[in-house]
């Protein structure tokens, strides 16, 4: 019986280790974020890219945790964004955020002056925006959101499709 139980204590010190490694995963996992649908799902938000533009897309990691579960926010996101004039498309982008508040909490904007830009960008684009808010870990099936906004029309670079404006495309 007692060889049985030292045998039993000699494998239980051989496996501490490994459970003491996969306990630091499981916590380690449990405060993870899946950033690139984060990103996605912000891309996807912004509807009109001739009204707003995101600048800086920045996830950290909560310092504090709450032990007693409550609190599931794992993680803050700052979003930096500049607008034109009309204000839409950022009151849309803020009550979509508000709209999914059992995963994030009220997003907090800051609003002034766009001073980051230069030129035609800071014209057409003269008012800055800051967001920030905390957010719950997430199944990545509970990311449903699809992309929809239109790319920018290309426009032609000067000197080109000149010479020969309806020959089938073909230019320097």
């Amino acid at each position: 019986m007692q060889r049985e139980k030292d045998s039993l204590d000699d494998n239980l010190k051989t496996i501490d280790p490994d459970l003491k490694r996969l306990k630091a995963l499981d916590e380690w996992s449990a405060r993870d974020v899946n950033w690139l649908d984060e990103l996605y799902d912000t891309t996807a938000r912004v509807s009109d890219v001739n009204k707003m533009r995101i600048l800086t897309f920045q996830g950290t990691e909560l310092a504090n945790i709450d032990p007693t579960g409550k609190n599931k926010h794992v993680a803050g996101l700052k979003i930096v964004g500049v607008r034109t004039a009309d204000s839409g498309s950022l009151t849309k982008l803020m009550s979509e955020l508000y709209q999914e508040s059992a995963f994030y909490t009220a997003p907090l904007l800051q609003t002034g002056d766009n001073r980051l830009s230069a030129g035609t960008e800071r014209r057409s684009f003269p008012a800055l925006f800051t967001i920030h808010f905390d957010i719950q870990k997430r199944p990545t099936d509970r990311y449903s959101r699809t992309f929809n906004a239109k790319a920018p029309v290309k426009k032609p670079k000067p000197g080109e499709m000149d010479a020969f404006p309806d020959f089938g495309g073909f230019g320097p």
